[in-house]
Order: structure tokens, then C-alpha cells, then sequence
């Protein structure tokens, strides 16, 4: 059998394993079969990569609801603390992750819709649950957003004095951020 059409037969059998388990197949395996296929990734495609790589984390924080309650949608927000973007974050932050993602991103780029949502994807799915984990903090979507938001020291604070209790002890403003999210 020639190996195009081995290839094509694999590839329909992952296809249709992935489909039947419910996972998006790796785009990435198709190179191995279709080598004149290779191309290179755009920083979307890698992120898209890496929000397939992220989803079998558990639990995912849905971006998009963070997005909206975050700008609403507007790219070209900025808070009067100084966070920008989709996703609001802050200079240090920014420059942390973009780091992290081995990127060459200036903050000016958080108004960069695919860009911002790429860092903020990253941060809160990826590097968030890293210093969870480092803290001994259970991982949660609840937490994630509250560090997030309140930043990861006042939550470590929090958890450590009350536990799994935490929220009770949360302010107002991540109370409410939590139950927006919740809806």
C-alpha cells in the first residue's frame, strides 16, 4: 500500500477516535503523513495549539466570558490603574507572560485582539494554575479567576488563613466578578 494512502487511512481512524471521544485531533500529526503540508504556524495557530495542549487541563476557564465581562469586548480599553486590552492586564504581567510564550510582544500590543487574548489565555490557564500549585491552593476556576483579579498574594493570604473558605473572606468586587462569571 503506498504510504500517502497508509496515511490517509491512520488519518481517518484518529479523526474518527477523536470525534467518537469527543477531543479535536492534533493538527500537528498531519505533517508526519503529508510532509509538503508543513507550514509555518502564525501566532494564532500556535495559540490555537496551545488551547488544545490546555484543554486537557481541568479545570479551563472559558476566555471569552472573561473577555466580556473584563472590556465587554473593546480592544482598545484601558483602566485607570493602567491595564489594557480584551483582557485588562497589567505591564508586569504582560511582560511576564509574553516572556513565558517566547514572544517579542510590546505591552502596546495588548489592544491586539488575537494577541491579548493569547497572553491572557496563557496566564490564566497555564501560568495561574503553575503558582495555585506552587502555593498548595486547590485549582479551581474560582481560584484562577480570583487570582486573576485580585492577584495572586491576596488569595494565597486568603487561602491560607481560611482555607476552602476563602470565598467568604473574598472582597466584594471578586464576589461579584465570580457570580458575573457564574451566569
Amino acid at each position: 500500500m503506498n504510504t500517502w494512502k497508509q496515511g490517509l487511512i491512520l488519518g481517518a481512524i484518529i479523526g474518527s477516535l477523536g470525534t467518537f471521544v469527543g477531543m479535536r485531533v492534533y493538527p500537528a500529526i498531519y505533517p508526519y503523513f503529508f510532509p509538503s503540508e508543513i507550514k509555518t504556524l502564525s501566532h494564532q495557530e500556535k495559540a490555537d495549539s496551545l488551547e488544545i495542549e490546555l484543554s486537557f487541563i481541568d479545570p479551563m476557564v472559558n476566555i471569552f466570558k472573561v473577555e466580556g465581562i473584563e472590556s465587554a469586548g473593546k480592544s482598545n480599553s484601558v483602566s485607570s490603574a493602567g491595564a489594557r486590552g480584551l483582557y485588562q492586564i497589567m505591564e508586569p504581567t504582560w511582560n511576564e507572560c509574553v516572556k513565558r510564550l517566547g514572544v517579542d510582544w510590546s505591552f502596546d500590543d495588548a489592544f491586539d485582539r488575537e494577541k491579548s487574548r493569547s497572553v491572557a489565555r496563557f496566564y490564566i490557564n497555564k501560568r495561574i494554575p503553575e503558582m495555585l500549585k506552587a502555593y498548595k491552593i486547590s485549582d479551581s476556576q474560582h481560584t484562577r479567576l480570583a487570582a486573576y483579579i485580585w492577584g495572586i498574594g491576596n488569595l494565597k493570604k486568603t487561602y491560607k488563613k481560611h482555607g476552602n473558605k476563602w470565598e467568604k473572606y473574598a472582597p466584594l468586587h471578586v464576589t461579584l466578578y465570580l457570580q458575573k462569571y457564574d451566569v
